[in-house]
Order: structure tokens, then C-alpha cells, then sequence
């Protein structure tokens, strides 16, 4: 039985109770006359429920068509409880309560109540339960597909775009996703593939810069292989023939004063084209250094004796700094003496106006190192990274063969060691030779 039918049956249970008690009372006082009165007077007073009086022994043809064992439940003094059809055909609920006489259940008070509402009720509950669950299936729906969008779209469209940019090479960009699932497990595993390919690419430039280098340094290397044979040929061709000229321009200078400044100039050119082709020489076929013990500033002072009357006549004062020890390498003298006389022929040149010229012999960390400074305009910093390259010069035409600081890099980094370039912030530049002290500090 449903709640509405339990809520029905108790409501007709109670009303048949109260009505059974007066009838049986008035039957018993008065007459059976009043008693069905009193039914038919409640029948009219009751708008919900239908109230007859029933005789036990037309229980049996009634509407609710009892079977006999209720009609025998009913006789003991039991209500009963029947759900049957009207004469109508519409659905309805029968209770019979007995009316006692004389000691006995003689009679009942049949209740019918209309089982409509119960349809009503079933219906509207059926309906009200459709749109609940519609209701609930639309708004489920709304929310697992704002989660959908927000806790699997949102990340599966960074995931595409991150893809799209590495696809496009841009691997700097970096993914990161607020939730802890597997959509964050890839995009960290999408980072760590990015940094992998960067690192990657970094080491590919970097070896394919090195490729790069070392095939221009082979070219260069055979430019100068086939530059230093011409050269070896060309100065062996020309140094007799210019000893010849020397030689004969003394002669003729001590034979004939009057031509002797025109000879000091043809010894004086041809010297200066001998020098080229020593440079030239020692371009093309240079020497392993004879390295021995030597302390620095001997071998700076020498060079400052042997160029102070030259520097003196364009107006230059060389000046050597000495160090507050002995500063010793193990070097070539005469190729240490070489270069810095490179340096400081370049340092005086470059002031035709005058200045000074600073020699300082010094230790810097396990290299014993000597500058030679000047007060010159300096070199352009466009130029800088080209000043060692054989045959270039920032010297007019003629002034130079661009040989000599290429010389001096070349025998200082047999040395192990290497000349460096560097502007002052006074004017001019410094040249600092560096070579290894090694076991000999």
C-alpha cells in the first residue's frame, strides 16, 4: 500500500470510528430508524467520503465484493480495507467498520473515497520527477562541461599551442598548468623536452660555429702556406741583388762626395727593402724559439737602448717601468727582443708629433707580462680584431708591410703565450706581450 493510500485509509478509519460509535449508541437508545438516519445525515455533511449503512449479509453483492474472509474479519469486529471500482468505473477505496448490537457486529458503515486524487497525485509526482531529473541531467551536464572545458580544454589548447610553437622552433616559451594530473605531467614532460632541444640546438650552433672557424682557419692557413713560399722565393731572389746595390752605393759614396746624399738614400731604401724581406722571411719560414731562463727587463732595456736615438728624432721619450722583482720567463731572447721591437717601432710611429712611450715589465697571475703603452689616436675598434692578420697595415702606402705585429703574435704564441690589445682610456693603445712563467716564477 502507498503512503497516499495509508494517509486515505487512516483518515477513513478514524471518520468510520467516530461514526460507528454514535450509531451503534443511538441504534441502542433509540431505534434503528435514527441510527440510519444519523449515517445518511453524515453522508450529506461530508463532502470528501461517501457514508451508507450496510447489512452484514449484503456484504457480499456490495461494490467492494468482499470475499468471505474479510466479511468473516468484519463480523468479528475488525475494520476492513477494500480498493475496488465504482459503478462508475473509476477507482475507490472501501472501509467498513462494524456497528455492534445486542453485543454483536449486526451491521457496517461503508466509507468509499474516491481513488482520482491519488491519480492526480501519482501524476503530478511522475511529472514533477521528470523535470527534477531533467533539471538535474541539464544542470550535470552544464557542469561537466564547464569542468570539461576548464579542467581538459583549456589545458589540451596550451598543450596544441605550445606544440604549434615548438613545431615553429620557438623553444623558449615555457608551459605551466595550475592542476595536478596527467595534463600537467605533459606539459612539464613538453618543458623538459624544450630545454633537451635547446641545449640541443645550442651544442649544434655552437659545434657548427666551430666547423665554421676551423674551415676558415684551414683556408687561411693555406693562403698563408702559399703567400709565405711566394714570399720565401721573392727574398731569396732579391737579397743578393740588394747587397749588390749596398755594397756599391758605399763604394760610390766614398769614391764620390758629391753624390753622397743620393747614395745615404739608395742605402738607406735598399736596407729598408732588406728589412722587408727578413720580415718576409721570417714570416714564411719561422723558428722554433731556443727557450731559455731569462729575466724580462734586461731584454726591455736593451730594446729601449738600441731605438731611444730614433725615438728621440720624431720627438718620443721611452720610458721603462721596472717591476718591484725579477720577473723571468723561460723565452728566446732574441725572439722576445724581436717583438718588442715591433711594438715600440709601431708605438713611435704613431706619434709624429712626439709623446712618451711606456716599457713595463710585470707579473699578472702565472704570466709574466710586459706593455709597451703610447699616446697615439689609437686603433679604431672596427679594425682591432684584424690588427695580427698578415699584411695588414693602418700605415699610409709604403709605410708598411703589415708583417711585423703578425711576427711578433706568431713567436710569442710559440711561446705558449699570446700579445694582447687593448685602448686606454687616456688616448692611444697598449700592447701587452704575455708568456707563461710556469715552473720558472
Amino acid at each position: 500500500m502507498s503512503f497516499f493510500q495509508s494517509e486515505m485509509s487512516r483518515d477513513s478509519r478514524v471518520l468510520g470510528r467516530t461514526v460507528a460509535g454514535s450509531v451503534a449508541l443511538i441504534w441502542q437508545r433509540v431505534g434503528q430508524a435514527d441510527a440510519q438516519a444519523l449515517v445518511e445525515d453524515a453522508n450529506e455533511r461530508e463532502t470528501k467520503f461517501l457514508i451508507r449503512w450496510v447489512w452484514l449479509g449484503d456484504l457480499a453483492s456490495s461494490a467492494a465484493r468482499l470475499d468471505a474472509a474479510r466479511i468473516d474479519a468484519i463480523q468479528r469486529g475488525e475494520i476492513v480495507t477494500q480498493r475496488a471500482a465504482t459503478p462508475d468505473g473509476f477507482d475507490a477505496a472501501y472501509t467498513y467498520i462494524p456497528i455492534e448490537h445486542a453485543g454483536k457486529a449486526a451491521a457496517a458503515i461503508e466509507i468509499r473515497e474516491s481513488l482520482e486524487a491519488e491519480a492526480e497525485y501519482l501524476r503530478r509526482s511522475i511529472v514533477q520527477t521528470l523535470i527534477t531529473t531533467t533539471t538535474l541531467v541539464c544542470v550535470c551536464s552544464a557542469l561537466a562541461f564547464a569542468l570539461g572545458a576548464i579542467l581538459v580544454g583549456r589545458p589540451v589548447r596550451s598543450l596544441v599551442q605550445q606544440a604549434r610553437r615548438i613545431g615553429e622552433g620557438d623553444l623558449s616559451a615555457r608551459l605551466s598548468l595550475s592542476q595536478r594530473d596527467e595534463m600537467s605531467d605533459l606539459a612539464r614532460e613538453m618543458n623538459s623536452m624544450c630545454e633537451r632541444l635547446a641545449q640541443a640546438r645550442e651544442r649544434l650552433e655552437s659545434e657548427t660555429a666551430a666547423r665554421v672557424a676551423a674551415v676558415e682557419q684551414l683556408r687561411h692557413a693555406d693562403r698563408l702556406t702559399a703567400v709565405g713560399r711566394m714570399a720565401a722565393g721573392i727574398a731569396h731572389e732579391l737579397g743578393t741583388p740588394l747587397n749588390v746595390i749596398v755594397g756599391h752605393a758605399q763604394i760610390v759614396e766614398e769614391e764620390q762626395p758629391e753624390t753622397k746624399e743620393g747614395m745615404r738614400v739608395i742605402v738607406e731604401q735598399a736596407r729598408r727593402v732588406t728589412t722587408i724581406i727578413r720580415q718576409l722571411l721570417d714570416f714564411a719560414r719561422p723558428r722554433a724559439p731556443d727557450r731559455m731562463i731569462q729575466e724580462l727587463h734586461p731584454i726591455a732595456g736593451q730594446v729601449v737602448t738600441l731605438l731611444r736615438s730614433l725615438a728621440k728624432k720624431q720627438g718620443v721619450e721611452l720610458v721603462l717601468e721596472g717591476p718591484e722583482g725579477p720577473v723571468s720567463a723561460s723565452v728566446d731572447a732574441g725572439q722576445l727582443h724581436q717583438a718588442l721591437t715591433n711594438l715600440v717601432m709601431n708605438a713611435i710611429q704613431s706619434m709624429p708629433g712626439g709623446g712618451v712611450v711606456r716599457l713595463r715589465v710585470r707579473s699578472e697571475g702565472e704570466d709574466a707580462v710586459v706593455d709597451v703603452e703610447d699616446e697615439g689616436e689609437g686603433i679604431a675598434p672596427e679594425v682591432r680584431p684584424r690588427i695580427f692578420d698578415p699584411f695588414f697595415t693602418t700605415k699610409a702606402p709604403g709605410d708598411g708591410t703589415g708583417l711585423g705585429l703578425s711576427v711578433a703574435y706568431g713567436m710569442m704564441k710559440e711561446h705558449g703565450g699570446f700579445i694582447e690589445l687593448t685602448g686606454r682610456s687616456e688616448g692611444g693603445s697598449r700592447f701587452s706581450i704575455h708568456v707563461p712563467r710556469g715552473s720558472f716564477a
